[in-house]
């Protein structure tokens, strides 16, 4: 069978958002393993997020490096470690094709 480009067409959009939502994936995975791993070195923030990142979690909403470094600060200070699993990231209405994203994700989150 040969493909034509009206194929290629249609195929575009859906490999388009398959790779978005593998990059979102990724992404979500490299914070959750920051969390654990680096926290008492807030340096990675920027290879994970950019400068106008808003982080909305049960207990607030954190905006800006600034505000990532609040909410850093407030886990710290509440447990000596952490092991977080996390997974069934739904993006819920962007994609990283447009540089921007809104994710949904199932956490355990463990904090001793």
């Amino acid at each position: 069978m040969l493909t034509t480009s009206n194929d290629l067409a249609a195929i575009d959009p859906k490999l388009r958002t398959l790779t978005d939502q593998a990059e979102i994936t990724r992404l979500c995975d490299r914070y959750v393993r920051h969390l654990d791993m680096d926290r008492l070195d807030d340096s990675w923030f920027g290879s994970v997020f950019t400068d106008d990142v808003e982080l909305t979690f049960p207990m607030g909403t954190y905006s800006g490096m600034s505000g990532l470094a609040e909410f850093q600060e407030m886990t710290r200070q509440g447990a000596e470690r952490t092991h977080h699993i996390s997974g069934n990231y739904e993006p819920l209405c962007r994609t990283l094709f447009s540089k921007s994203s809104l994710t949904r994700r199932v956490a355990s989150a463990p904090h001793g």
